[in-house]
């Protein structure tokens, strides 16, 4: 879901809420390596992550800069109408430092919907 492609670096990233994760929709990474062939898919971790969902990454290529967007705790919208959530834009820095799941239900508990 929500695919976003780096041709220079030959990099699909997308949101699946099918692989293993920290949360709901997670943000994962393949590459396309010169023979055509893709590796197997990876996830990014926090701080890219979180035990929400977190969706429509894109990746800004000259300044190393992340954008992506989650529902996570302390949105600033008004969440008022239900059953619609609220998500916020959240940057990542390339240089951020980078920590993969052990277990799909590592960090805080996703709450229930």
């Amino acid at each position: 879901m929500t695919p976003s492609f780096s041709q220079t670096g030959q990099t699909l990233f997308f949101s699946s809420n099918g692989l293993k994760g920290l949360g709901r929709f997670d943000v994962f990474t393949i590459q396309k390596s010169k023979d055509g062939n893709w590796a197997s898919p990876i996830n990014l971790g926090r701080p890219f992550n979180s035990a929400y969902d977190d969706m429509f990454y894109t990746y800004h290529e000259s300044s190393q800069t992340g954008y992506l967007a989650s529902d996570r705790p302390g949105s600033l919208c008004n969440d008022s109408i239900e059953g619609f959530g609220c998500f916020d834009i959240y940057e990542v820095k390339k240089n951020m430092p980078v920590i993969v799941p052990s277990s799909p239900n590592e960090g805080a508990a996703a709450p229930e919907r």
